[in-house]
């Protein structure tokens, strides 16, 4: 017969050995529960750590008992009702009736688990200590700062009333934005320079305080000229300024193109488009004028300088007040034309067979700076008249990107006006077609970092410049 996997208890000194035993294990139990945050797990890993483990009363397993690769063995006796086991020297298990001696070992039994009842109430004092230690720990925790290198996940609501400090939002610019934006995420735009938030459609701000905005609005030029042509006018140039009283309002910009040249002395030259921006507008500038049947120049933002008609002076074209000046005359018998009307002067009449100069633009040379546009700091000048056949005296457009007059036979001059500036372009002699007018431009420019978006953005003299050379929206 094999050997019996039981626990056996002998007498009354396998019951003091019990007691004995239980103390170590509930003495080992309440210093490890003065230790601090790892006191539960100390005291929970010290009983099962114990050498010996003696039980006075019976042990019951619902489940499987795993003992090991160890047999336990039966050392002396096992009580069972009024009876009890033993071993005998050929390790058969016998049952041997002693009535007495197991009313004894049961008294003894009951006073074991009497003194085990009486150690529980030790036990609490360890636990009131354990708690306090994690109460520390939890103390210690909210005064620590933490870092994390992934996302944060409130399932229910945080609450900062407590302190007196402040939230630090995320920082980035306009550009930085994340790419796949949720409602409710909110960050600090450093391109616009306040709080915005995502609202499920769009980036929004609440914080937006006014923003006060200069423009500078111009036509595009008019086109010179043929055949005795008079300079094409500038466009027309309006400066003013604008308040925006709402953060994410759009406003469109139109940008003019410049008028062409024409390309037969039947007709002036084009007119240039007109400049929008705000809703204020700028009118497209005055074609020159050409020589047969005294076909004379246009009005504009600057007026179209005069043609050489088949007889008498041919007066230039009206500008519009407040936009541009008007055109030079043109004179019949010399045979040149007057130089195109520009923002800041009129065009100068021909004379002595010599085109007149175009009208000069005016200067904004901080707004040049900053945008890298315009001509030698100034916006808008005209264009200038042709000079007689075989002159080589020839007319210079006005300062601001107006286009130069050509003789016959002399073409030194740029006669088409320079982009984005609205300036005019030069009147022509004799062949070809005259000078194309110049496009026009939209700048828009604040105080301070960026707070609006379209166009070309650019930073100069502590300002933030808008500069707009094709059509688009400004966004506050």
């Amino acid at each position: 017969m094999s050997t019996l996997s039981v626990a056996v208890i002998r007498d009354v000194q396998s019951f003091d050995f019990l007691n004995t035993e239980f103390a170590k294990a509930y003495n080992v139990s309440n210093a490890a529960f003065d230790q601090s945050n790892t006191a539960a797990i100390i005291a929970n890993t010290a009983l099962p750590n114990v050498s010996n483990a003696v039980f006075a009363g019976d042990l019951r397993v619902t489940g499987n008992l795993q003992i090991g690769t160890n047999t336990v063995t039966i050392r002396d006796n096992h009580i069972i009702s009024a009876e009890y086991y033993r071993m005998n020297t050929a390790n058969h298990m016998v049952v041997v009736p002693d009535g007495n001696r197991v009313n004894t070992i049961f008294t003894v039994a009951n006073a074991a688990f009497d003194t085990a009842n009486n150690v529980g109430p030790q036990i609490a004092p360890a636990f009131n200590t354990a708690n306090a230690a994690f109460g520390k720990a939890n103390t210690a925790l909210q005064n620590t700062n933490i870092t994390l290198a992934g996302n944060l996940s409130v399932t229910g609501n945080a609450d900062f009333s407590l302190s007196t400090g402040f939230i630090k939002f995320p920082v980035g610019t306009t550009a930085q934005r994340p790419a796949t934006p949720a409602k409710g995420m909110a960050r600090w735009n450093t391109t616009l320079g306040y709080l915005e938030y995502y609202n499920g459609t769009d980036w929004y701000s609440n914080a937006f305080e006014g923003l006060v905005v200069e423009y500078l609005v111009i036509a595009g030029g008019g086109g010179g000229g043929l055949q005795v042509g008079g300079g094409g006018g500038a466009g027309g140039l309006i400066q003013n300024s604008y308040s925006i009283t709402s953060l994410g309002t759009s406003f469109s910009v139109i940008i003019g193109a410049g008028g062409s040249g024409t390309t037969t002395s039947t007709t002036p030259g084009y007119q240039g488009t007109y400049s929008s921006a705000f809703g204020y507008s700028s009118v497209g500038g005055g074609g020159g004028g050409s020589h047969v049947s005294n076909n004379g120049a246009t009005s504009g933002g600057s007026g179209g300088g005069g043609g050489g008609g088949q007889s008498g002076s041919v007066a230039g074209a009206s500008g519009t007040a407040g936009q541009g000046y008007a055109g030079g005359n043109g004179v019949t018998g010399a045979w040149c034309g007057g130089g195109g009307g520009g923002a800041g002067a009129a065009g100068a009449n021909g004379g002595g067979s010599v085109g007149g100069n175009g009208g000069v633009g005016l200067a904004y040379s901080d707004w040049a700076t900053g945008t890298s546009t315009g001509s030698g700091g100034y916006y808008a000048g005209g264009g200038g008249g042709c000079s007689d056949s075989g002159v080589s005296t020839l007319s210079t457009g006005g300062t601001g990107g107006g286009g130069g007059g050509w003789s016959t036979s002399y073409t030194g001059r740029v006669k088409d006006a320079t982009v984005n500036t609205g300036g005019g372009g030069g009147g022509v002699r004799d062949t070809g077609n005259g000078g194309n007018g110049g496009s026009g431009i939209v700048i828009i420019r604040y105080s301070g970092g960026q707070r609006g978006t379209g166009g070309t953005v650019t930073s100069y003299g502590g300002y933030t410049y808008h500069t707009f050379t094709s059509s688009g929206t400004f966004i506050s």
